[in-house]
């Protein structure tokens, strides 16, 4: 079984191959430098202003939850089921088992 896998796997019927590969050039220009630099800079700043947004986020979500659940604790002090019989608008006698 290893021998067909190893013939499957393999490209046998081209002589050559294409692969693509990243490079980078070399010389850049002074001003695509400078933007460069200046957009990492920006990306740094928006970094940490999204840091604080979010811990801002995140305590304002917790204050959220902690004022529904005193809701919820008020209403269920409040408020309760009971269980009470009614009579049945489709029921048919004709129909009833009887054990």
């Amino acid at each position: 079984m290893t021998s067909l896998r190893y013939y499957f796997d393999r490209n046998t019927w081209d002589k050559f191959l294409t692969e693509i590969v990243n490079k980078i050039k070399k010389r850049w220009l002074k001003k695509d430098k400078q933007q460069l630099k200046e957009l990492e800079l920006q990306s740094k700043k928006l970094d940490i202003e999204r840091d604080i947004a979010y811990s801002n986020y995140t305590k304002i979500v917790d204050k959220c939850e902690k004022v529904e659940n005193k809701i919820y604790k008020l209403n269920k002090k409040y408020t309760y089921q009971k269980k009470i019989k009614v009579k049945n608008p489709h029921y048919k006698e004709s129909e009833a088992i009887t054990i």
